[in-house]
């Protein structure tokens, strides 16, 4: 995602967050824009 400023996650967060909880919800967000940030 190389010119990619801007990514709305608020929605996908909460959602997930219902199922996994708040913290385990946004390690998972971290990980998937660093696993797409890094070309994987």
């Amino acid at each position: 995602m190389p010119k990619m400023r801007e990514l709305n996650i608020g929605h996908s967060i909460i959602a997930r967050a219902l199922m996994t909880g708040l913290t385990d919800a946004v390690k998972e967000m971290k990980r998937l824009i660093n696993k797409a940030g890094s070309g994987e």
